[in-house]
């Protein structure tokens, strides 16, 4: 059962590597903006690392979904991988410039713990699941998993933008316009 649990957290993580790295393909300049605001690497390898990042997290979501279809579970490291590089840079990004933007699904909201531990949890479930690749082989178990999967991966996805609701709208000093 804990191994399907992390299958499921697994493929859930897969998915929005998928969902973000398609995004990001599509607004490069705006992944590249966000590294620009962030300081962390050099200004001449903004644009370049935003193509490499968008593709490489593709590969490693879809990687990822086809290891658990296919239950060829090396196909997932790439995406453990992914998400514990995340996990380093947003946890250096946090705790240096906590303010600026994480760049997560297009958003401009800033990097927050959250978005670190999910990282870590979604590195950490894979790691789980590949140690027990057996663990959800009945078509029925699979099902399952794969309806877990999309509902963590939507939550996962959902969470963080709705940290913010009920609070007041902060408008930045320009009051109403009338």
């Amino acid at each position: 059962m804990h191994q399907q649990i992390a299958t499921a957290i697994a493929v859930g993580g897969a998915l929005l590597l998928l969902a973000a790295g398609v995004g990001h393909l599509r607004r490069r300049a705006h992944l590249a903006a966000v590294l620009a605001a962030q300081r962390m690497v050099p200004r001449w390898s903004h644009r370049p690392l935003a193509a490499v990042v968008a593709v490489v997290e593709v590969a490693a979501g879809a990687g990822a979904v086809a290891g658990w279809l296919t239950a060829s579970w090396p196909l997932m490291t790439p995406a453990s991988a992914m998400y514990a590089a995340f996990g380093v840079y947003t946890t250096v990004l946090r705790i240096r410039r906590p303010g600026t933007p994480c760049g997560c699904f297009d958003g401009d909201s800033a990097v927050s713990w959250s978005v670190v531990v999910r990282a870590w949890m979604f590195c950490g479930a894979v790691i789980v699941a590949a140690s027990a690749p057996d663990a959800d082989a009945a078509v029925t178990d699979r099902m399952v998993v794969g309806c877990a999967a999309i509902l963590v991966a939507l939550i996962s996805w959902l969470a963080p933008q709705l940290a913010g609701v009920g609070r007041p709208v902060r408008t930045g000093g320009a009051g109403s316009r009338r």
